[in-house]
């Protein structure tokens, strides 16, 4: 697994040989941010069940000034500060505006009060149809108003968030096979 664009591309990251962890593929990254296209500077990210920390990682390599992690399994936090330390050490970018919190995500708030412009939301498969609702209620809270959930989830699973209008869909169709859907508030 490794950053497949921007100031780090290249940089390879460390994960859990376990199959608990199912991190995103290159593939899945690389499609996302090539249709997210250029990111502002100023943009702001929020990764959430953000496991080893690869789309995080990916949106900050590609210009995001900072974010924050959201990670409740304690065995993943030390993978994910590394991989943080890697990707800074690499570019030469501070990682003075990237937050780790270890922390359920329906636990957690944002402590600034600020909103986020992408918030990448990769969830147990098991649990996103029951947790699908309160997930897109707490992120439209944390969403800036021009802002994007993507959210990563089973292919042949559908998602139908209120007050979200879908801007895109990528992946492959098939059981089990992950799929990218790009969110933004209904106007």
């Amino acid at each position: 697994m490794r950053i497949t664009g921007g100031k780090a591309r290249g940089i390879i990251l460390d994960a859990p040989r376990d199959r608990k962890t199912r991190p995103a593929t290159d593939g899945s990254r690389e499609a996302l941010f090539s249709s997210l296209g250029e990111l502002p500077c100023e943009t702001r990210f929020l990764d959430l069940f953000a496991g080893t920390g690869s789309y995080g990682l990916e949106a900050w390599s590609r210009g995001c000034r900072g974010g924050v992690f959201v990670e409740k399994k304690r065995s993943l936090i030390p993978y994910l500060k590394a991989n943080i330390g890697r990707v800074g050490k690499s570019t030469g970018i501070s990682p003075l505006r990237i937050h780790v919190f270890q922390s359920d995500v329906f636990k957690w708030h944002p402590s600034d009060h600020n909103s986020f412009d992408l918030i990448i939301c990769d969830p147990p498969y098991d649990k996103l149809k029951d947790w699908s609702e309160p997930l897109f209620a707490l992120m439209g809270e944390w969403l800036s108003p021009f802002g994007r959930i993507v959210l990563e989830q089973p292919a042949d699973m559908e998602v139908c968030p209120a007050g979200f209008d879908r801007v895109k869909r990528l992946g492959k169709k098939g059981p089990q096979s992950p799929s990218l859907t790009i969110w933004k508030p209904a106007r």
